[in-house]
């Protein structure tokens, strides 16, 4: 292990000192820039020097007590560093998460990464809400693909599209995927409907659909569609808004093109199945709830949906196979009610009190009418 030259790092600390008094002195960062990027260049050398990363603690822990003080602090923060044992970018924030410390301006240093306006918004906006494996992977690798282009990420996301085009295409040929998204959070996108292409739109239907937005998120897909009607998530989304908006038949045929164009598109087969049922074609609902199931086994909607098709046919046996499995992914309150109705078509009457007490615990309000109406409890 590299030993540390404590005489140089003390010296490095004084200068520090010195040059931020100067700052404070000059009216702080907004007065004097050049100087602040200067404060800042010296903690990153001091903290490289003493083998840290450049997390918030420790550039702060360079001001705390005297120059002796802070460097025993150096010290003591090496040792504990050293033993963390942990040099997996993910495994870090998986532990740093875990612990409760989420603040990018640690975390970030810590995976070997800036702090930008970018890998910001991609550590707290996507990386603290993913749901999966394969999602943390890819958003990690973004990371630090954006660590290697921070001065044009930079430029496109404060300057805005129109005066950085030809930035704004070679970062998209890049792989930066969530860059719209940044710009959008950020104020800075700004292209007009018009100059939107097929992923853009798609991009913002999406957002205004989770929203709220469902006319609009309608208008952006038709405009979507009309670019290029081979656009299934286009289609997908201009279902979920017309179901919103209460026109079943439009979501359903979008949900059918949808599936025509990507047969491996597992939402739109889970919510087609779900409409299929509606309209009283059950085994066509079978058929699609299976389809999906095929593609992901581990949706709990499409059990449901199979379930609730398989009920109405009265296969009660496989209607109960299916919610039990729904309820091994997702612990769902309605779920029970839905499985104790088809256990007391069989006679199962202790099994389906059982969902329903245990439904009812889970808030679903008809597990309490259905105790009342079959068993008399709380009557």
């Amino acid at each position: 292990m590299k030993k540390i030259n404590t005489a140089v790092i003390a010296r490095m600390i004084e200068e520090l000192r010195a040059m931020n008094a100067r700052l404070d002195e000059a009216g702080g960062p907004s007065a004097a820039g050049g100087l602040f990027e200067e404060v800042i260049g010296i903690e990153e050398e001091i903290l490289t020097a003493a083998g840290l990363p450049a997390t918030s603690d420790n550039c702060m822990s360079l001001f705390e007590g005297s120059v002796e003080e802070a460097l025993q602090g150096l010290l003591e923060a090496k040792k504990r560093h050293d033993e963390r044992g942990l040099h997996d970018h993910a495994l870090t924030v998986l532990a740093e998460h875990k612990a409760g410390r989420d603040d990018p301006f640690n975390v970030l240093p810590l995976i070997g990464s800036k702090t930008h306006v970018y890998t910001l918004f991609l550590y707290s906006m996507k990386l603290m809400r993913a749901s999966g494996l394969e999602e943390v992977d890819a958003l990690l690798r973004e990371l630090r693909l954006a660590n290697r282009h921070l001065g044009a990420l930079g430029k496109v996301i404060l300057g805005g599209i129109r005066a950085n085009r030809r930035a704004y295409a070679k970062l998209k040929g890049l792989g930066f995927a969530h860059l719209d998204e940044c710009m959008v959070e950020e104020g800075s996108f700004d292209l007009a409907e018009a100059e939107l292409d097929t992923e853009q739109l798609v991009f913002l239907a999406r957002r205004a659909g989770n929203q709220g937005r469902f006319s609009d998120a309608l208008r952006l897909c038709d405009r979507a569609v009309e670019l290029d009607d081979g656009a299934p998530e286009a289609l997908y989304l201009r279902a979920l808004s017309r179901e919103e908006m209460g026109d079943m038949d439009g979501a359903f045929e979008d949900y059918s093109r949808c599936i025509l164009l990507d047969g491996e598109a597992f939402p739109a087969w889970v919510n087609r199945g779900r409409l299929q049922g509606l309209r009283g074609n059950m085994e066509a609902a079978v058929l699609d709830c299976s389809r999906a199931i095929e593609i992901d086994s581990g949706c709990a909607q499409a059990y449901v949906n199979r379930g609730n098709a398989f009920a109405a046919l009265e296969f009660f046996a496989e209607a109960i196979d299916d919610f039990g499995i729904a309820l091994r992914i997702e612990e769902l309150a309605y779920v029970y009610v839905n499985r104790a109705m088809a256990l007391l078509q069989l006679g199962k009457r202790e099994e389906a009190m059982g969902d329903l007490f245990r439904g009812q615990a889970l808030g679903a309000e008809l597990a309490g009418k259905a105790l009342r109406e079959f068993f008399g409890i709380g009557a």
